[in-house]
């Protein structure tokens, strides 16, 4: 059985229902088959490890605050 790995990155895939991913979400590279017995001691990707965005882009949609006045 041939599973999809990133071999650069070390990391391997499984397949989560119906999403199929084409490229290493680290290293954006295209994945390639390979034997599930040569893909021993890579790390298995799981999206809910990812980083976390939401801090970053409330970071972002804050509005400046008003500049201050000196009296």
């Amino acid at each position: 059985m041939n599973r999809l790995c990133c071999e650069p990155c070390r990391m391997r895939f499984s397949v989560l229902g119906e999403s199929y991913l084409t490229a290493c979400p680290e290293c954006e590279r295209p994945l390639t088959p390979s034997p599930a017995r040569q893909l021993l001691g890579f790390r298995l990707f799981d999206p809910r490890d990812g980083a976390d965005v939401l801090p970053a882009a409330l970071a972002v949609s804050l509005p400046a605050p008003p500049p201050r006045r000196s009296p």
